[in-house]
């Protein structure tokens, strides 16, 4: 019995924690990260002023919880994508639009990723930098480097070039209309891009 109340406990606490974490999203977006307030974030999230703290010790700790927490999810989200085609050029194609995917459904949590990564907080941005590696990976080992090897690519600097084209993807999907719609085509984006890179075929 006291297993299942420690395990009760513990779900409890998790849905408690994600609650706050979705709140301060939205708080973050909507208001930016200085002029959210944090009692406010607990209020909206359904609880009372102060609650957030048993789960985060300062506004920061919260933005840095919930930076880490989006990252988790995205970068899963496109990567289990990537890897359920083969060709790298199938794999640029997919990484984008389950990218763009991703940003719709979450739009607030994206915008938060975005605000910070061109904000002026630096401990905030190299926080952003570390967490989302593994994304950077996906780009460069999964797709760039054997598009480059077997000649589907032109042969560049494989790290400028994943750079580039994850700055590209956060800077084009975010902005959005009031219904959450980006407002670039993502096929265009993907296109273009696509394009950029491939290796000219020889006449």
């Amino acid at each position: 019995m006291p297993r299942h109340k420690t395990s009760d406990s513990a779900k409890v606490a998790s849905q408690t924690r994600q609650k706050m974490l979705d709140s301060a999203a939205e708080a973050f977006a909507r208001q930016g990260y200085n002029a959210a307030n944090i009692n406010r974030i607990s209020q909206a999230a359904g609880f009372a002023k102060g609650t957030v703290y048993n789960y985060f010790p300062s506004k920061e700790a919260l933005l840095l919880a919930l930076i880490e927490s989006v990252a988790t999810d995205h970068i899963a989200f496109i990567a289990t994508a990537v890897k359920e085609v083969n060709t790298p050029q199938e794999r640029l194609l997919r990484f984008f639009s389950a990218g763009f995917d991703y940003v719709e459904v979450h739009p607030y949590p994206m915008q938060v990723i975005v605000h910070t990564l061109y904000g002026a907080n630096e401990a905030h941005k190299a926080h952003l930098a570390q967490v989302y590696q593994p994304l950077f990976g996906v780009m460069m080992h999964d797709i760039l480097e054997p598009g480059m090897a077997d000649g589907t690519f032109r042969q560049m600097d494989v790290g400028h070039t994943a750079t580039f084209l994850l700055t590209t993807y956060l800077g084009v999907s975010i902005p959005q209309d009031e219904e959450g719609r980006i407002f670039f085509d993502p096929q265009m984006i993907t296109s273009l891009l696509l394009h950029g890179i491939e290796k000219e075929k020889a006449a």
